[in-house]
């Protein structure tokens, strides 16, 4: 159930970002090392579409951390995931 959830929560994750999802790569680990199960999630793209960095120490480097209404979607997903199930 949990691979379940976290296969519908990445497609989900790679639609609301308009990612090309033919040519969007991830992968996932589950954990049970800790007192609670969870998830390590990558992603890579062939071509990046994400946004730049306009300023700063990073300026000119592709965003690489996920926003807070993407990582709301994709926890909303993954719950309703399991609890449909």
């Amino acid at each position: 159930k949990i691979k379940k959830a976290a296969r519908r929560m990445v497609n989900q994750m790679i639609k609301d970002n308009q990612m090309d999802k033919d040519h969007t790569f991830w992968c996932a680990n589950i954990h049970y090392d800790t007192d609670n199960i969870h998830i390590h999630i990558a992603t890579s793209e062939e071509k990046n579409t994400r946004k730049t960095i306009k300023e700063g120490r990073f300026k000119g480097q592709y965003r690489g951390k996920r926003t807070p209404t993407t990582l709301r979607n994709m926890k909303s997903t993954f719950a309703n995931s399991l609890y449909k199930d």
